[in-house]
């Protein structure tokens, strides 16, 4: 066994992660491996009972049930023909404006959000589906791309989200309180991006095509495009909805949820026993990823208190007499910085057994802070050189540079942290649901 200062297994256990992440290994591999050697290190062999207690303890957790049911719902909805179906239907709805399809576009990501819950699905989603459009239309190709990336953040904010879930156990919070706290932020960022590419296209007209005549909607038609929304609207009502009315809990609604998919899809004419075992099959192979991360997040974080690390991090903190923004300030940085070399689920398993003691000792409100970190390093996502959103929409969209999807991003960043600035300076805006739920 190696007496090893706390500063020194973080410094390990980050180091290893970058390095075997670029090396290209899973990230359920490269924790198991840390989790192994850190064991090791400081308990020594006899400890590697430690593995099955928090397997077992993974396992026996009935808020995880959550995650197999809502990635379920994400697969069933990608293999029918949800998105071609709210195109439609958006279409119809939108009359004539400059920001057509950018509103079409923002408006697409936020309802497949409610519904997915991936940045990654949507944004190799809206890249294959929406982006030759409106490149093909005449609107800006740096605009629409980096639109596309910021809508697709959206889906791991706004409720159901399996990272919200992940980040929610691990952190020890409700999760259907941060469910639903995220459902403000979601639809504040999406406005937020509307406000930005209207002004945008009113100060430099060349943003985007001529206004198109033909778009206009009569009443009827836009009614018609309502009602085509109406089957997905029963999908989001039973998962956001009834956990909002306090009648299920999130497991609970996560299943309402995928028993509105099955119909919804059927509805569609898509649903068939291939659609369904594939849809399965996906869903068991991700879920088991899941756990052996979460199980190995326990671990970690298991492995830090054995070293004292929360209690001499919680000193440091008290030490500093930092106002308690600028330890915010710092938390989000670090956090924002990070996420453009690393993956959110692997920072999240490092950065969130550090985080917790020391928001604590400084008196955030756990479901506010959370919420905004999670809005940060989905930000970080979509932020050069290497976040990952960037990457599955470079290979969704064959013959992008990699260059021109660097520059489309960073507007679209500073809305982010400009929103993430309102929700700090007005936490209600992420506490009045969760309150109410209360």
């Amino acid at each position: 066994m190696i007496d090893l200062p706390w500063y020194a297994t973080i410094g390990f256990a980050f180091g290893t992660v970058m390095f075997l992440t670029f090396a290209g290994l899973p990230v359920f591999v490269c924790f198991l491996l840390i989790n192994v050697v850190g064991i090791l290190a400081i308990l020594g062999t006899s400890a590697f009972g430690m593995f099955s207690n928090s397997l077992v303890a993974t396992l026996t957790s009935e808020p995880f049930i959550a995650v197999p049911l809502f990635l379920l719902m994400g697969e069933m909805l990608s293999r029918s023909r949800a998105i071609d179906e709210l195109y439609k239907a958006l279409d119809f709805i939108l009359g004539r404006t400059r920001i057509r399809l950018y509103a079409m576009c923002t408006m697409l990501a936020t309802m497949l959000g409610t519904m997915s819950g991936s940045a990654m699905a949507d944004a190799a989603m809206l890249g294959r589906s929406v982006y030759p459009g409106m490149i093909e239309r005449g609107y800006d190709p740096r605009v629409s791309t980096g639109l596309i990336l910021a809508g697709a953040t959206i889906a791991p904010i706004i409720p159901p989200s399996v990272l919200v879930v992940i980040l929610a156990t691990l952190a020890n919070e409700s999760i259907a309180e941060m469910l639903i706290a995220g459902l403000l932020p979601g639809l504040l960022l999406a406005a937020l991006f509307l406000g930005y590419t209207y002004l945008l296209v009113l100060f430099k007209p060349s943003m985007a095509p001529p206004l198109d005549e033909t778009a206009s909607r009569t009443l009827a038609e836009r009614l018609k495009g309502f009602a085509r929304i109406l089957p997905f609207g029963v999908v989001v009502f039973m998962v956001i909805g009834l956990i909002m009315l306090g009648v299920a809990s999130p497991t609970e609604a996560a299943a309402a949820g995928v028993f509105a998919t099955f119909l919804v899809a059927a509805y569609l004419r898509t649903l068939t026993l291939r659609m369904l075992w594939e849809s399965l099959f996906n869903a068991a192979k991700i879920t088991g990823t899941i756990l052996v991360i979460i199980m190995s997040a326990n671990l970690f974080g298991q492995l830090l208190a054995f070293t004292g690390a929360p209690e001499d991090m919680v000193r440091i903190v008290e030490g500093l007499n930092a106002a308690p923004w600028m330890i915010f300030l710092l938390l989000m940085g670090i956090s924002l910085v990070a996420c453009m070399f690393l993956g959110q689920t692997e920072y999240m398993l490092i950065s969130v057994p550090i985080f917790t003691p020391i928001i604590h000792a400084t008196g955030f409100d756990p479901v506010w802070f959370w919420m905004l970190y999670l809005i940060n390093i989905t930000a970080g996502g979509m932020t050069p050189p290497f976040g990952m959103t960037m990457f599955v929409f470079k290979a969704a969209v064959p013959g992008t540079s990699i260059i021109d999807i660097y520059k489309s991003t960073w507007p679209f960043v500073a809305v982010i942290l400009f929103g993430i600035s309102l929700m700090a300076a007005f936490p209600q805006i992420v506490l009045v649901l969760p309150q109410m739920m209360r």
